[in-house]
Formats: structure tokens, sequence, C-alpha cells
């Protein structure tokens, strides 16, 4: 039986202390390479080390093992430089398995570019954000036929005189103002169409519209200023006891009910007197969610002749 010598042995130390500087220089294959070791992600350069070197092992923590990642540091200039790495620094340990120049040599990509932003223009001062609302009143156009009523003493057709009402009701509208981009070229829409080439418009719309319609209308009349004391003092000089016959002041309620936006009507009345007869026309709207109910009033006014005088207001 062929007898060994135990690794202990003197002679057999001696031998693998001589054979280590050689297998590391030749880098045989008991080490992985720097293509099959993973690399480092760390700063410097990569090189892997052992704690030992029994025989064709590596040994690591007590075991035949992989060498260990540690890092080293360029020496020279690329293309030629080269990666050193010693004991102790750069968490490498005793035996050096290898370095990996390259990572000395590669010439780093330059950084891209960073784009330069440019700065959206500020919008124009003269046109603040805001909104506000506008209330529009009812319209009234309001007539009379025939164009001399007579009294009804001496209106032998009986005719009197109508009062031709035409009304239409309100509304509320709110707008907003705020400056908006828009593409210089007509018909274009920003950003999808002119990305760069806009400007700031101060726009102003309608965002909500509503209708104000009328709920009533009421017909005060009575007579002008001056005509009761016209038909006392004149008139009676001439007709003993003359007074108004009238039962004026006097206020009509000519419509109520859920709303309209347009009314018209033609009010008849047979004037006892002499003498300008006017009032007002009073309207109500309902309101809407902008407005609270209107109550705004038309004036009008109709003179009425005697055959032998007249009277205005």
């Amino acid at each position: 039986m062929e007898k060994r010598l135990p690794l202990s042995h003197p002679l057999i130390r001696s031998a693998i202390l001589l054979a280590l500087p050689l297998m590391l220089a030749l880098g045989i294959l008991f080490f992985p390479s720097p293509a099959t070791t993973p690399s480092a992600q760390c700063t410097g350069c990569q090189a892997c080390y052992c704690d030992d070197v029994v025989g064709p092992c590596c040994w690591v923590g007590g075991q035949c093992s992989s060498c260990i990642g540690c890092i080293g540091s360029c020496s020279g200039e690329p293309p030629n430089a080269e990666c050193i790495a010693e004991d102790g620094k750069g968490g490498c340990g005793k035996y050096i398995a290898w370095t990996r120049n390259e990572d000395c040599n590669g010439v780093p990509e330059p950084p891209a570019p960073v784009p330069t932003a440019t700065p959206t223009p500020k919008p124009p001062a003269s046109c603040p954000a805001r909104t506000w609302v506008r209330v529009i009143e009812p319209d009234a156009d309001i007539d009379y036929e025939p164009p001399y009523p007579l009294v009804a003493r001496q209106d032998w057709t009986n005719t009197g005189f109508t009062l031709e009402m035409r009304l239409t009701g309100g509304q509320a509208k709110k707008y907003e103002q705020k400056p908006e981009q828009m593409c210089r070229q007509r018909g274009k829409t920003y950003p999808d169409d002119c990305p760069n080439d806009w400007q700031w418009v101060c726009v102003r719309k309608v965002i909500e519209q509503y209708n104000d319609p009328i709920v009533q209308v009421d017909l005060g009349m009575r007579l002008g200023d001056g005509v009761k004391e016209w038909i006392e003092n004149d008139l009676g000089s001439r007709y003993y006891g003359a007074k108004p016959q009238g039962d004026l002041p006097r206020v009509w309620q000519l419509y109520k009910g859920p709303g309209v936006m347009t009314w018209k009507y033609d009010f008849e009345y047979h004037p006892l007197d002499p003498g300008t007869h006017g009032g007002r026309v009073m309207v109500k709207t309902k309101g809407t969610p902008l407005n609270r109910p209107q109550d705004v009033s038309f004036p009008y006014s109709v003179p009425v002749y005697l055959w032998d005088t007249t009277q205005g207001d």
C-alpha cells in the first residue's frame, strides 16, 4: 500500500507555498474568472480574494469556495491602466485571486444632454381670472289705441282706449373671464397643433344662463298731476259742480301664474274724465339660480279729450 504524506507534513506545505504564486500568475481554473464572477456594484475596479489557498482550493470561511469580490483601485492611464488590489483594503483578504483591468480602461458614456425648458410666458395681468353675474330685466312695449280717445259721455262709438302691452321676461347670465393659450394660426387647437406657436388670449364666455319668466302683472292707473284741479276749477267755471267721475286711482291684477317668457294683453278702459290717464305696468319675475325675483315697472300715459278742450300732461 502506497504511503502518502499528510497535508501537515513540512515538505507538502513547502511545495504548496512554492506553487501558489505560479498558479495565481497563470490564472488556473481553480478560481472563477472575471467573466463568471458577478461584478460588484461599487466605485473603483473589481478584484477577488481568498482567505487561504490549499491545494486547488480557495478557502473562504473554512471551506473550499469561490473567491470573494472586493475593490481595487486604478493605476495608470487608459488604455493601459491596471487594477491594483491590496490585502486589508477595499474589503480584500490576504490572497488576491484576480483583478479586472478593463474596469479602469472603459470610456464612460457622456451623460445625455438635458434639454433646457423654455419657461411658459406669464398670462397678461390685464386679464385676471374672474366670474360675474349679469341680470337682465324684463322688457315692455306699451302703446294705446285710438290716438285721440274721448271721455265716455262723448264717445258715441263706445271705444274708450285700449292699452296694448307686450312683455318679455328677464334673464340671468354668469360670465367667466380667464386667459387661455391659443394657436396663432386660425383653426388650430392648442397644444396638439401648436405646442410652440401660441399666445395668451383673454377669453370671456357665458358659463351659465337662465330665463327669468314673468309670474305676475299688475296695472296701476290714476289721473295725471293737476287734472283733478283743472276739472274742478277750469271746467267748473263752465260746468257748475264739475268734479272727477272715475274711480281712480286703481290697480288691476292682469296676470298671475307659473311663469311665461312672453305675455301679450289688450286692456280696454272707458274713461269718465278728460285729461291724462297714466301710471305703471308692474311686473314680477320668478327668479333664477343666479338672481332673486325681480320687481320692475314701466310707465305709460294716455291723453283723454273733450270735444271743446284738450288737457295734456
